[in-house]
């Protein structure tokens, strides 16, 4: 634990600058992309009432996905006027289709993981090599079965230091908590893989992670942070990291570090119209993707459905109608893929650590 630095508590503190336009880097840990747009369909305005339940919010999105265009089978994002292959939202609605059971579309999705498409995602990891991108693509991937998960596993390897620390490769290195989250995730399933149980890799990697934690149990953003100040996404993945790895049967990560972070984390919603959720912004503001990563987090902390009935039931009802069916939205009106992609395991009450247990 960072118990040196100089903490200014802000519970509300995210990777997002905004509600409205997301960096795709900032809650996945993809490689650096332009600024994101919401996407765009046609919309018929805010619903004016909840859905039912989560379950019924959870399965109205998945089949709205279903129906976005895609371009050689990948989703897409608009920068500029300009459409461009988006590998990591595509791994996100991978991730919501295996959370549903939706195998039809999860094979779909997985599929369109070419090894062309993976390195321009995550880098040949010779040359160029994203640590998040590379530890995501590991994990979903290797969650819907690809053969492809083993090389990412084995590139991934070579990005681990012997601080711990995961690092890009190749250039500027834009490794943070949330991709260490990410690395510690794949390292814990490629372990368990090879049959060596909480191996020294993911003992190393899960280590440097918990040692990023600032004293009132969150995590900052940045590695090796000046200033400890809690991150709401950053702590919601270091906490799924950290679960998945003391449920590898690991016992060198104190109880502390995991308790830390859920404890912050339940602290830091707040009260909203419709329930409870979790903020960002300046001035802060409800945040659909902070509440899913959040309570998926939470879900994978053993934290129970009662305890978060608040948060859950204010994302179900975070929706619009679109082209095609029922989305939910970051703004109120426009129905958006990522959105909806990343509340789909949180409505569900699914997490990170099942998609480690999942796959091949």
């Amino acid at each position: 634990m960072r118990t040196s630095r100089t903490l200014t508590p802000r519970p509300a503190a995210l990777l997002l600058a905004s509600a409205l336009v997301l960096p795709l880097a900032a809650c996945t840990g993809d490689a650096p992309a332009p600024t994101i747009a919401p996407t765009t369909a046609a919309t018929s305005g805010p619903t004016t009432a909840a859905p039912a339940d989560p379950a019924a919010t959870a399965a109205a999105a998945l089949e709205w996905l279903g129906t976005v265009e895609r371009t050689d089978g990948l989703f897409t994002t608009e920068f500029d006027g300009t459409s461009y292959p988006d590998q990591g939202l595509t791994l996100d609605v991978l991730v919501a289709a295996l959370a549903a059971k939706d195998d039809a579309f999860a094979k779909d999705l997985a599929g369109t993981f070419t090894a062309d498409v993976v390195d321009a995602y995550a880098g040949d990891g010779t040359t160029t090599g994203y640590a998040g991108a590379t530890a995501k693509a590991a994990v979903v991937l290797g969650a819907a079965g690809q053969e492809i998960a083993s090389t990412l596993d084995a590139r991934l390897a070579t990005f681990l230091g012997e601080d711990g620390r995961i690092s890009d490769v190749g250039g500027d290195d834009y490794s943070s908590t949330v991709s260490q989250a990410w690395g510690v995730l794949a390292l814990v399933r490629s372990d368990a893989l090879a049959g060596d149980g909480a191996a020294a890799r993911a003992g190393k990697a899960a280590a440097y992670l918990a040692e990023q934690q600032c004293d009132d149990g969150s995590y900052p953003a940045a590695l090796e942070a000046t200033e400890c100040v809690g991150d709401v996404d950053s702590t919601a993945f270091a906490l799924s990291a950290l679960s998945a790895y003391v449920r590898s049967g690991a016992t060198d990560v104190a109880a502390e570090n995991t308790d830390g972070a859920r404890d912050w984390l339940l602290g830091a919603a707040v009260d909203v119209d419709g329930g409870r959720a979790w903020q960002s912004g300046e001035p802060a503001a409800a945040n659909v993707n902070s509440t899913a990563v959040a309570l998926a987090a939470l879900t994978d902390a053993g934290v129970g459905a009662t305890d978060v009935e608040g948060p859950r039931t204010w994302l179900a009802a975070q929706t619009v109608e679109a082209d095609g069916g029922t989305a939910l939205t970051f703004d109120g009106t426009a129905p958006d893929a990522r959105a909806s992609a990343q509340a789909i395991p949180a409505l569900l009450g699914s997490g990170l650590v099942a998609l480690g247990a999942s796959g091949s």
